[in-house]
């Protein structure tokens, strides 16, 4: 495993702000500072869950819609949310906004599932 790989991997457990320290303290530093942006790039941290990061932040600024909960707290501070965490996502209460937040989720991997769905679960 390369330097870089296991710096990376490192500061990838930080919380941002001692990401930030540890960049700080080691100004001119190449690597470090790679490593660190790396570290607070949100579409590095929505990858890991979602196909297009980057489709998904463009339709969230589009929208006005925001992450909070769990997941969101977690890209601060590793380690707050369990792998079964679920996403809570913020939409303002436009109709539009909705319907493209929600094709940008599903083409971003997310599947749906509806009371529908539990509903004739539970009945067969």
């Amino acid at each position: 495993m390369s330097h870089q790989v296991k710096l990376q991997k490192a500061i990838s457990k930080l919380n941002v702000d001692d990401s930030l320290a540890l960049k700080q303290a080691f100004a001119g530093d190449a690597l470090l500072e790679r490593c660190h942006n790396t570290r607070i790039n949100p579409s590095a941290y929505l990858s890991k869950a979602f196909k297009h990061p980057i489709t998904l932040l463009s339709a969230m600024f589009d929208t006005g819609c925001v992450i909070s909960g769990s997941r969101a707290l977690d890209f601060f501070i590793p380690g707050s949310a369990r792998v079964d965490s679920d996403w809570d996502f913020y939409v303002p209460g436009y109709k539009e906004s909705v319907a493209d937040m929600i094709s940008a989720l599903s083409v971003c991997g997310v599947t749906w599932k509806s009371e529908v769905d539990a509903i004739a679960a539970a009945l067969l």
